[in-house]
């Protein structure tokens, strides 16, 4: 799935006209929690 994230990432920047070259890195560290979630992010998904 990393790859068809950082593609969707990388298409989505694109679409903006300012935007010419886009390099998508994904990295896995540090490992990703719902701490790293805002507090409104939390509410909407019901955390």
């Amino acid at each position: 799935m990393g790859d068809l994230i950082g593609q969707e990432v990388a298409d989505k920047v694109l679409a903006i006209d300012e935007v010419g070259e886009v390099h998508v890195t994904l990295v896995f560290d540090p490992p990703w929690d719902r701490s790293r979630m805002s507090e409104a992010a939390q509410l909407a998904l019901g955390l």
